[in-house]
């Protein structure tokens, strides 16, 4: 086998296209993972007593791997791991268990005795019953403070005037034995290998600034006390709800007490509000020289008090991690190519891996960088591309370039920092809060469980009650809402990351820790909290977790959804915030349960919901509903009914969106005010016209439109608009271009849905109660891939009809809505799309979106259907190897049923049987291609056709 990858071998006598079908589900869901790692000595020096501290995650009875007391590492005489030769003296924090007792997460901090120059060594666990942890084994105060020439600086320098904070201070002036989260001092893991101890006093007595005192310093300490040494990581944080403003100064970071010597130094930092900066390299030194076999690179010094550690990379173990859902399952048996590994670092040397400095592989070239610029990005996604690309290949280049990425997220304005001493963290005990209720929140993240109008994408927002919002202590520019000045970093829900939460659980990283809850706060206060009456409110009160709405799109209620349970997902057990991320989470669930199963039960799975009649519940059926404007949902079971402004198709837009749209010549009657008619100079298009058709007048290239207008009655040559407009100065002579769709009234973005059928599938594998939204909204995507009168190429568009033009209300059929749709797409039976539409293909286009989506699926009637056309006409595709983003598929280690082999009345092999196949045969019988059939008759076809109808396949 290939350490870090599935031992998966392939089954005997399979082709590759049955082994694409079938041995990643049967033969992956039989795999043997390994709980194994391995690391990589990376400089050419040996070195003793090698300090490593990881976080693990672990599996839960009955699995072989499950750890009941704590884990200890054992070294492995080779990448099998079949045999130990020692079993060293592990500590384990352990942070979360499982509700049966056993291991569920864990930081692992120990020493390798040895460490090789150039040598890799590997990994593996077995329980062990001390932890090595706890008070009375950790550093002391007095041993911190002698043992080590501790302390680290924070120099702050405006106007000749400068400002410091050191880590020593706030240690000396603790009292040594209080022990808070809230500071000043904090222990995070501590016992006989190593201590780590957060120096931060969120009261904010050491915080600092030249625009009133909002910079907060944190100082991430870990000390070993075997090699007298301490990895120090710098943090800066402007983020406090009371002192809201921006920062500018120059910062100079210091290690050591006697005989300090300056790590960093960098001449102007524009510290804006709502932003972090983190430290952790030595950018006053030469750093290291290390070999790859695409030549020598250099990588920085990381910030250590006493002799440093040269650099090794650490290989997490990809099928291990999607085993124990550190990840999403992905296709482990993809490689990262050494030319990709090279390209990828090679390009992140053109940009700056300073602190804002945005370096390429993240946040993209240049001065500006956005969450939400167009296209497809390394961001969006299950993972972080930059994440996924080191723990696929263990590289040091892609270890090295997460975590500068990922640090450099922070720059990012998402972060609020709770300072009012009035304001709660969890809700009152029963109001959808079952422990750590009524939690003071001063000094943690942001909560709107008493801030309920707040909204963290809209500071001054003239509907947020004063008590609610932040306190704006000087200038400040929200980059959230200046989407315009080059040099900031702007945020957006629609298009957010998950930056940080699969890094913390490889690492273990407060910080990391710390950027998800931020992430998870900044998305739950997000949307109009006082709009409690209307669709797009967050809930009854507006301290609810009803996320995404006031943004309109799909994937804004993806990625907000993600954003409340992976928060919670990471929190340690029995914290403030894993309550309060898991009552949001379960608000989210219960308003869009209720709202799809009204008061009558409409599911079988409504009455048997654990919200079933509770607040959200109710307020989803009154009030989350009003968004679809009294239609219901959806009959296919799209999310929602979306707009005409999602109506978008090639004749509107040069992309891949796919709707059946035309083009008619035509003016507005009365250009010089309010017109209330269309004349149309085009007979033949204004022939196709009906009652309920939206017309288009404007659309450029990025599928943006001027006007939208829906025709109420049509006698040709005139039509009369729904409202009346003022055109003046827009429409042009008689023969303007009007564009509009002959089948489609409304439409949603597919691709949008895709990531939400994503976030419910991965939120229901992580624990959380989305199966019933899984069911409900799964029934979609797959009836539009299996469904005889659809055609399942069209799961690879970045729109999807909702409302027929004909009669005004939901399409009722894949076969109608299928027309929906351009001809060309109407009637692809190969590829991922028609000529010149590159924005179906993948590695990141739409097809492969729609394969992770379906990924989540095989355990629905015709899953397995929709993933054998996925396995089959997606995940062969060779792109996947270098860049593996959305490359997901099934859990066949949680029962989910293999995908069954291809039938031999699919022709075409798109994992259906439909009218596709029986025209197929019909050609072949008549001539009009090769024969591919064992004997091409009538009677072939018609076995085909019974096939294609419900029948089984009898074809021999």
């Amino acid at each position: 086998m290939c350490f870090g990858q599935p031992q998966v071998q392939r089954c005997a006598g399979f082709s590759a296209t049955v082994f694409a079908f079938f041995a990643l589900g049967s033969c992956l869901a039989n795999a043997a993972v390994t709980n194994t790692f391995s690391i990589k000595e990376s400089e050419g020096a040996t070195t003793q007593n090698y300090p490593i501290q990881i976080g693990r995650e672990f599996m839960d009875a009955p699995s072989s791997l499950a750890i009941q007391n704590f884990p200890q590492v054992g070294i492995c005489t080779d990448a099998t791991c079949s045999t130990i030769s020692q079993w060293l003296t592990t500590q384990a924090d352990v942070k979360n268990r499982f509700a049966s007792g056993y291991v569920k997460f864990s930081i692992i901090s120990f020493l390798i005795p040895t460490l090789k120059a150039g040598s890799t060594m590997y990994f593996t666990f077995q329980n062990q019953l001390s932890c090595n942890c706890g008070p009375g084994s950790w550093e002391t105060k007095a041993n911190m403070l002698a043992n080590y020439n501790f302390d680290a600086q924070m120099q702050l320098t405006s106007n000749s005037a400068t400002q410091t904070a050191s880590a020593r201070a706030i240690l000396t002036n603790w009292d040594g034995a209080s022990n808070s989260q809230l500071g000043p001092v904090f222990y995070w893991a501590g016992g006989t290998v190593a201590t780590t101890v957060v120096l931060c006093d969120q009261s904010g007595t050491y915080d600092m600034g030249f625009n009133g005192k909002t910079v907060r310093p944190m100082f991430i300490a870990t000390f070993w006390p075997a090699t007298q040494q301490v990895k120090i990581r710098f943090v800066g944080e402007n983020a406090s709800s009371t002192a809201w403003t921006d920062q500018t100064y120059a910062l100079t970071l210091l290690l050591g007490n006697s005989s300090p010597a300056v790590v960093y130094k960098n001449a102007k930092v524009v510290h804006a509000a709502g932003t972090r900066w983190t430290v952790t390299e030595n950018n006053q030194v030469s750093g290291w020289q290390v070999s790859t076999p695409s030549g020598t690179i250099t990588l920085k010094q990381e910030t250590w008090l006493g002799a440093v550690p040269p650099p090794a990379a650490v290989n997490h173990n990809l099928a291990y991690l999607a085993a124990s859902k550190v990840t999403p399952n992905y296709d482990a048996s993809r490689t990262i190519s050494e030319a990709q590994l090279a390209s990828d670092w090679n390009y992140q040397q053109q940009g700056s891996s300073d602190i804002y400095g945005g370096s390429n592989n993240c946040w993209g070239p240049g001065a500006y960088h956005a969450w939400g610029n167009t296209g497809a990005a390394s961001h969006i996604g299950p993972e972080p591309l930059w994440t996924l690309r080191y723990l696929y290949s263990g590289d040091i280049r892609e270890q090295e370039i997460a975590h500068v990425c990922s640090d450099q997220g922070g720059a990012f304005s998402f972060h609020f920092r709770e300072n009012a001493p009035n304001k709660n963290i969890t809700r009152a005990s029963g109001n959808g809060c079952s422990y750590q209720c009524g939690v003071n929140g001063q000094g943690r993240i942001l909560s709107i469980s008493q801030r309920p109008t707040f909204m963290s994408t809209y500071l001054t927002y003239s509907y947020t009650a004063q008590a609610d919002a932040v306190v704006v202590a000087g200038p400040y520019l929200n980059p959230n809402n200046n989407y315009n000045n080059a040099g900031f970093f702007t945020g957006d829900t629609s298009h957010q990351p998950d930056i940080t939460s699969a890094l913390y659980l490889v690492t273990g990283d407060w910080f990391y820790l710390e950027e998800t809850w931020f992430l998870g706060s900044f998305s739950a206060s997000a949307d109009n909290g006082a709009a409690t009456t209307v669709s797009y409110g967050r809930g009854p009160t507006g301290a609810e977790g009803g996320v995404g709405y006031d943004g309109g799109e799909v994937r804004a209620m993806a990625w907000g959804l993600r954003a409340l349970y992976n928060a919670a997902f990471v929190s340690p057990d029995n914290t403030p915030e894993k309550s309060y991320f898991e009552t949001l989470t379960n608000d989210w669930v219960a308003i869009e349960e209720g709202a799809r199963c009204t008061s009558a039960d409409v599911f079988p799975w409504c009455a048997s919901s654990p919200f079933h009649g509770n607040g959200n519940w109710q307020w989803g059926i009154t009030t989350r509903s009003q968004v679809n404007n009294g239609m219901g949902y959806p009959t296919l079971h799209q999310w929602q009914r979306g707009g005409p402004i999602f109506v978008q198709g090639s004749a509107i837009v040069a992309s891949a969106y796919g709707i059946n749209f035309s083009v008619g010549a035509g003016t507005a009657s009365n250009t010089g005010g309010a017109s209330s008619t269309v004349k149309f100079s085009d007979a033949t298009a204004c022939s196709h016209l009906l009652p309920n058709t939206n017309v288009y007048l404007g659309g450029d290239a990025s599928g943006n439109v001027s006007y939208v207008v829906q025709l109420t009655s049509v006698s040709c040559p005139n039509a009369t608009m729904s409202s009346a407009l003022d055109l003046s100065g827009f429409a042009s002579g008689a023969n303007s271009e009007w564009q509009y769709s002959p089948t489609v009234q409304e439409a949603e973005s597919e691709f949008s849905a895709d990531y939400l059928m994503f976030a419910l599938g991965r939120g229901q594998e992580l624990g959380y109660p989305t199966s019933n939204l899984v069911s409900w909204y799964g029934q979609f995507f797959t009836g539009l891939i299996t469904d005889p009168g659809s055609n399942p190429r069209l799961a690879f568009t970045g729109r999807v009809p909702t409302i027929n033009v004909a009669t005004g209300q939901y399409f009722n059929s894949y076969s109608s809505l299928k027309t929906g749709w351009q001809p060309n797409w109407q009637a692809l039976t190969s590829g991922y799309g028609p000529a010149g539409e590159s924005d179906t293909f993948p590695p990141e286009g739409y097809a492969a979106y729609a394969m992770a989506a379906t990924s989540y699926l095989t355990n629905l009637p015709n899953g397995p259907a929709a993933w054998s056309f996925m396995a089959s006409n997606v995940l062969p595709d060779a792109s996947f190897n270098d860049n593996p983003h959305w490359a997901l598929i099934p859990r066949g280690a949680t029962g989910s049923p293999a995908p069954p082999p291809p039938s031999k009345c699919d022709l075409n092999a798109d994992g259906v049987i439909n009218i596709l196949d029986v025209q197929l045969a019909t050609d072949e019988v008549l001539g009009k291609i090769p024969c591919t059939m064992s004997a091409c008759t009538s009677a072939s076809v018609n076995a085909i056709a019974a096939a294609a109808l419900g029948g089984s396949c009898t074809l021999q």
